[in-house]
């Protein structure tokens, strides 16, 4: 089985083990005014808790030699990403940014240590580096109170 469909394997599992999780959320949730606000918020609460059971399929791999670090840290803050629309102030959203910042500086350390023993190339580490230094950018901006892509004037 290849690693692409055993990650699919992983997602389509993860999703079925959280049907039972959203059909709780769904009773504990409360009632929204609007019904398309809560619909919204179901659906990013849902998307969140499948990127996240992905990461956690994917560290799984990662323990049994399966596939690597750097495809865990890019699992992991996607699920991250996801769980900054669940965010309702400005401090969980920093939280979390602080969060990818961590992932992305030791996807760069574990890079630079494939590199020096010769098992990643330049190419691998300015990538890792871009990462990293993305997501800091990411973080100042949430800091500053300033929206992703906005710059200050």
């Amino acid at each position: 089985m290849s690693r692409l469909s055993k990650i699919l394997l992983a997602a389509l599992l993860a999703a079925l083990a959280l049907t039972g999780c959203q059909r709780e959320a769904k009773r504990t949730a409360p009632e929204s005014p609007l019904p398309h606000e809560d619909q919204l918020h179901q659906l990013l609460r849902e998307r969140y808790q499948l990127l996240d059971g992905i990461a956690e399929d994917t560290k799984t791999f990662v323990e049994t030699g399966r596939t690597t670090m750097s495809e865990y840290a890019q699992a992991k803050k996607k699920a991250l990403r996801a769980k900054i629309d669940l965010c309702a102030t400005q401090a969980e959203r920093i939280a979390i940014r602080e969060q990818i910042l961590a992932l992305d500086e030791q996807a760069e350390a574990w890079t630079k240590r494939r590199a020096a023993a010769g098992r990643a190339g330049e190419g691998d580490q300015k990538g890792a580096r871009l990462r990293r230094i993305e997501s800091e950018i990411e973080l100042l901006r949430e800091q500053r109170g300033l929206g992703i892509g906005e710059e200050r004037q």
